[in-house]
């Protein structure tokens, strides 16, 4: 980019601004749709993330409480300190 950049007084004096300006644009117009489509799919991933998060902890709670009977406030506790 720096190269292009570099490169525009160059191109000024072979009359091939509008050409390169448009180059410039069409490039920059793909990074923007890449970088929105990373961002996308991040946000769903973290959204994947967080449901598996919430199953892990909903079955560990079921398990402190129900399976090693620890009082209900306890394992909140736990499951707080350990997560």
């Amino acid at each position: 980019m720096t190269e292009h950049l570099d490169g525009m007084k160059t191109v000024k004096s072979y009359g091939a601004q509008e050409r390169n300006v448009a180059r410039f644009t069409n490039l920059n117009e793909r990074l923007l749709q890449d970088f929105a489509g990373w961002v996308r799919n991040m946000t769903n991933i973290q959204g994947l993330l967080n449901v598996g998060a919430l199953f892990i902890l909903a079955g560990a709670l079921s398990v402190l409480i129900d399976v090693l009977h620890v009082p209900g406030a306890a394992a909140l506790v736990l499951l707080r300190l350990l997560f």
